[in-house]
């Protein structure tokens, strides 16, 4: 109280309790879970589906104590980012399931197929690279002419090893890998997205070596491109070998080829 005046402080924290504890008479859930089904864009999942999942979702939310309806009604624009996020989650985590069973189930060999009818065929006119690599004269055994430039010093030295592979007449040639360039690209198919193995060679025996080259920073989170790139050989009989290689281990494509 200042001269004969009385202040008062919690004014602006009484009206935020009231606010929380307060429920429109036009909200409810059914409508709360209308809006949210209408303003949030998923074109893969039905209407019927996502209707369900965001009542679901809505009620076992404002359940709790801390989190009443008003509350949830004041915040749907932030609810409504977060369901997005979360279907996008669990559509990932759909995907590498059906993934992992799909291929690496024990009656894969049902459903994966690698060989005749399934080649891929690297055209002589249809290798167009990004950026070519100013060092293309270094090599004399590259499909075509060009070659596409590469990310690192130890990738140019991967592409230097099967250049001297050919030399001894263990490869016929070798083809550094373009990426999503449509039909001149050879890739395996992950669950969310493709391995584009980073060369491509053919032994002198007709068979097929793919290798792919992986930096100390990205080895560790490599799992699922050695895991395909594995079953890519492993399905294929014999005619296709796969190597993954890091700095100071180039001498595993010699393992390799040679346990082939």
């Amino acid at each position: 109280m200042e001269a004969g005046r009385v202040k008062v402080t919690f004014l602006p924290e009484l009206q935020h309790e009231m606010e929380l504890v307060y429920q429109p008479e036009h909200v409810s859930e059914a409508k709360l879970a209308g809006w949210l089904c209408a303003n949030l864009i998923d074109q893969y999942t039905d209407q019927a589906s996502l209707m369900a999942f965001i009542a679901s979702w809505l009620g076992t939310l404002t359940s709790n104590a801390d989190f009443p309806l008003a509350k949830a009604n004041r915040l749907k624009f932030v609810l409504r980012t977060m369901l997005g996020k979360r279907l996008q989650a669990m559509r990932k985590e759909a995907k590498l399931t059906a993934w992992q069973q799909t291929l690496f189930g024990d009656d894969a060999a049902t459903r994966v197929r690698v060989g005749e009818g399934f080649e891929f065929e690297f055209h002589p006119d249809a290798y167009s690279p990004g950026r070519v690599s100013p060092r293309s004269n270094e090599f004399q055994y590259h499909y075509y002419p060009q070659v596409g430039d590469f990310d690192s010093e130890e990738e140019f030295l991967c592409a230097l090893k099967l250049d001297q592979l050919c030399a001894k007449g263990v490869l016929q040639f070798w083809v550094r890998n373009l990426v999503r360039k449509g039909s001149a690209s050879f890739f395996l198919q992950k669950a969310t997205d493709r391995f584009y193995p980073d060369f491509l060679a053919k032994l002198a025996d007709g068979r097929i070596l793919a290798v792919e080259y992986k930096g100390d920073g990205y080895w560790t989170n490599a799992e699922d491109d050695r895991k395909i790139g594995a079953l890519w050989a492993e399905m294929s009989e014999g005619k296709c070998l796969f190597a993954m290689v890091k700095k100071g281990t180039l001498s595993e494509i010699d393992a390799v080829v040679a346990g082939a």
